[in-house]
């Protein structure tokens, strides 16, 4: 039996901005992806056989090995770098999900461990169900800030080989608890030593291993609370979505009513959406995608932003961050070059292979040429 393929896999700001439910899912292809999301709602306990081998990899590994292993490791310089794990209790295992284009030998050789690559089927919970009292015995010990975030098998190798390294290199000023866990920053990185240029040992972060398709983005600012994307509850994107599909419908059949729908929808959200955008916004992204969008602020100008942070926004753009699309919108907000996508994405040959920090020259000193 042929397994069900996405018609694209997405890229990482794709992956990232869609609600985990969506992004797991979307392995049994567009139709199944949306019934499988809208039955996780009704039903958050219903366990759905998912195909390896499409977005993921997995390595299966012993419950009583990889459990503690999990809680030294969330405590530690990598946290962040670590993907999604499932705990079956039926069984004791453990699956940490892995890129779908890695089969690591050592996985063959260890007695803990096996490695289910395409072919394989894994009963998958709601995303949702992680650490709750009533959790069912299937549930996600492990869900990481970024969606699309998978674990590097070398990570995984090198922390199973040596585990007391990971409190060895838990920086001394790391907060507590896991990564999705309010409160909890970042691992800090040297702004001279890009986050993939490390050199731990052992179960340190010596590989590259955000273990997402952004490996080796470059923090070399932190920015502030206000230019990091927002967060939205689940409960804003469940109000949007409806809207949208509402409106959608109305503009399709022709409704009288849908330019009405379509204004008050701008005031409540600041955009300024027209309705080709509802008729046609399957054609480049998904619906949580576009409600995401539109929870989140259109013009998102700053006050007292510094050039140091439009050159971190450029620089997390270019290293393709999977908040790519707000940081453009971002910047655009805050320079007053009309065109920055296309400074980015299409430059002038001037601009060919630019730096971050050239780019940013460039659209602080556009001026207007009057007419």
């Amino acid at each position: 039996m042929d397994l069900p393929r996405p018609r694209r896999r997405p890229d990482p700001a794709q992956a990232a901005a869609m609600p985990p439910a969506l992004w797991l899912a979307g392995v049994l292809g567009p139709l199944q992806r949306d019934r499988t999301v809208v039955r996780w709602l009704a039903e958050p306990d219903r366990l759905v056989p998912m195909p390896t081998g499409i977005r993921w990899n997995a390595i299966s590994l012993v419950a009583a090995t990889a459990l503690p292993l999990l809680d030294a490791a969330l405590d530690g310089p990598c946290a962040q770098r670590i993907g999604p794990v499932l705990h079956d209790a039926r069984t004791g295992q453990t699956y940490w999900l892995i890129p779908p284009d890695q089969a690591p030998d050592w996985v063959t050789l260890h007695p803990q461990a096996h490695l289910l690559l395409a072919g394989h089927l894994l009963d998958i919970p709601d995303p949702g169900r992680t650490l709750e009292p009533d959790s069912p015995r299937v549930r996600w010990v492990h869900w990481p800030e970024v969606n699309g975030t998978l674990t590097s098998p070398q990570w995984l190798r090198s922390a199973l080989l040596a585990p007391e390294d990971l409190d060895r290199h838990t920086p001394a000023a790391a907060s507590t608890g896991s990564p999705t866990t309010p409160g909890r920053s970042p691992p800090a990185v040297p702004p001279d030593r890009p986050a993939a240029a490390t050199t731990r040992t052992g179960a340190g972060c010596r590989y590259p291993v955000g273990a997402s398709e952004v490996d080796g983005i470059i923090r070399a600012v932190d920015l502030r609370a206000e230019l990091i994307p927002p967060l939205v509850s689940q409960q804003r994107l469940d109000e949007l979505l409806s809207a949208i599909s509402r409106i959608a419908e109305l503009v399709l059949f022709g409704a009288g009513s849908a330019d009405d729908e379509i204004r008050a929808f701008n005031t409540k959200t600041g955009h300024d959406y027209v309705a080709l955008d509802f008729a046609e916004y399957d054609g480049s992204r998904s619906l949580s995608e576009f409600a995401l969008e539109a929870a989140r602020p259109a013009r998102p100008w700053i006050a007292n932003i510094t050039t140091e942070e439009l050159v971190e926004i450029v620089r997390r753009i270019l290293a393709g961050d999977p908040e790519s699309d707000y940081y453009l919108r971002l910047f655009a907000a805050n320079v007053s070059h009309p065109r920055v996508s296309g400074l980015i994405f299409h430059p002038p040959a001037e601009l060919r292979d630019a730096s971050a920090e050239e780019v940013v020259h460039t659209a602080l000193n556009y001026r207007p040429i009057a007419l």
